[in-house]
């Protein structure tokens, strides 16, 4: 159970996609969409975890730099986690911080770790290393970028996670524990189940997918991000919050 009666209200932003020179991703103004959700966060979060593709590119360091002089407006501690888009280690040199993956810190009685699945796979040692974090009997938030759950007749199956049953032994006996796995990478707000265990996929601060569509396709939705509210009856709220459409305009 959780420790105190205060509930613990965090964030997830995703997929953000930054790009220092022509800021666009697939039509959404990156730096604005950005900057928006940042003044969004209002001081009750006790923290905000990316859960990768934080810039388009992954050996720009310059969109790294825009990234970081956007969220130091946070009023909250932040963490990070790659996705396909990122250069682990520029990440890491240009934000400081996170060490070795998987990360993890403890509020209030409750675990939250933070998984790198850049390349698309945990690999062996990593998930060694989540077991053995798992072993605490702590209940547990995870963290990843990529999707775990195939979703009917998509063209996204094809870039899910690619060592999800080793993952599903690690999680095997602490099932019970996971409140959930929480996840970027599709550009898609959806709720999905990975043997038990409650799994949320979050929107993108910029173009969404059409996960049923043509390869690549992207739906009408806003850029958005997930605002989270875990109870201390372990009960997680989530709340979708969009940002204006920073859309591109050309004459």
């Amino acid at each position: 159970m959780i420790q105190e009666e205060e509930a613990i209200r965090f964030v997830q932003l995703t997929d953000s996609h930054v790009r220092a020179d022509d800021r666009f991703f697939r039509g959404v103004d990156t730096i604005e969409a950005l900057g928006q959700a940042v003044a969004m966060i209002d001081d009750t979060v006790r923290f905000v975890v990316h859960t990768g593709d934080l810039i388009s590119r992954p050996a720009d360091t310059e969109s790294y730099e825009v990234y970081r002089s956007i969220v130091e407006g946070v009023g909250c501690p932040i963490r990070h986690i790659p996705g396909n888009h990122d250069d682990t280690q520029l990440m890491k040199t240009a934000l400081g911080g996170d060490g070795e993956y998987p990360w993890d810190f403890t509020i209030q009685g409750v675990r939250f770790i933070g998984l790198d699945s850049a390349s698309g796979v945990l690999g062996t040692d990593q998930l060694n290393r989540l077991a053995t974090l798992l072993t605490n009997k702590e209940p547990a938030v995870v963290f990843l970028h990529h999707h775990l759950c195939p979703m009917d007749r998509s063209w996204l199956n094809q870039f899910a996670l690619e060592d999800t049953d080793a993952l599903a032994e690690v999680l095997d006996g602490a099932r019970a524990r996971v409140l959930a796995l929480i996840h970027g990478h599709i550009h898609f707000d959806g709720t999905f189940d990975f043997h038990g265990i409650p799994v949320y996929s979050a929107p993108a601060l910029t173009a969404q997918f059409d996960p049923y569509g043509e390869f690549l396709d992207i739906s009408p939705g806003p850029p958005a991000f997930v605002e989270f509210t875990l109870s201390r009856n372990q009960e997680l709220v989530r709340t979708v919050r969009t940002v204006r459409a920073c859309e591109e305009r050309r004459s």
